[in-house]
């Protein structure tokens, strides 16, 4: 059976968009939690602070996409939580984590919003910025100073994010139906 060169081409693309995968990025998420060791005027430990952590790349070093503070001892009620610190009046010091194998072996983070007029209190987080693990309100900070290890992360369920696969899907499509219209217009031009 001899093939067309246009004919070669269709089925080319056809197998070319049969075979190739789909690229996928997963960003990683994760719950934190660390504890104050500072101490208020009654003696009473500060408290603890919980959030979660999203959009961080396995095997490397990226930033997050988004901060919450899910619970902190020291909200007194004034500023709504969750509250994302990474909002719009956010001054980002530093936003880095090393994630390997789905576990954060380093970070470095320190995000001011003293500037959001809703959230009147809220003043920075810091997580092993310069080895302080901290929280503060107006009302008083909790602080750690234990580095990576004064934090608990937890892995939160993976997010799959799909590349743009159309192209492929689009080139499959084509080649079908080119080579179903060329074997029309062939059946039709065959005398018979």
């Amino acid at each position: 059976m001899h093939m067309r060169p246009i004919s070669l081409l269709f089925a080319s693309a056809v197998l070319f968009a049969m075979l190739a995968p789909a690229a996928r990025a997963d960003t990683l998420n994760f719950s934190f939690s660390f504890t104050g060791t500072n101490y208020s005027i009654n003696g009473e430990p500060m408290g603890t602070v919980s959030g979660e952590i999203f959009g961080l790349a396995d095997n490397g070093t990226s930033s997050a996409t988004a901060i919450y503070i899910d619970t902190a001892d020291n909200n007194k009620g004034d500023d709504t939580l969750p509250y994302n610190v990474l909002s719009a009046y956010a001054t980002v010091v530093a936003n880095s984590f090393t994630v390997s194998n789905g576990v954060i072996v380093a970070d470095d983070v320190y995000i001011k919003t003293q500037d959001d007029p809703n959230e009147l209190d809220f003043s920075a987080l810091t997580l092993n910025y310069s080895g302080t693990n901290g929280l503060s309100f107006d009302y008083g900070p909790i602080n750690n100073f234990y580095g990576l290890a004064g934090t608990t992360f937890e892995p939160l369920t993976a997010s799959a994010t799909p590349e743009p696969a159309a192209i492929t899907y689009m080139l499959e499509s084509f080649g079908v139906g080119a080579c179903l219209a060329w074997r029309r217009l062939r059946g039709r031009r065959r005398p018979r």
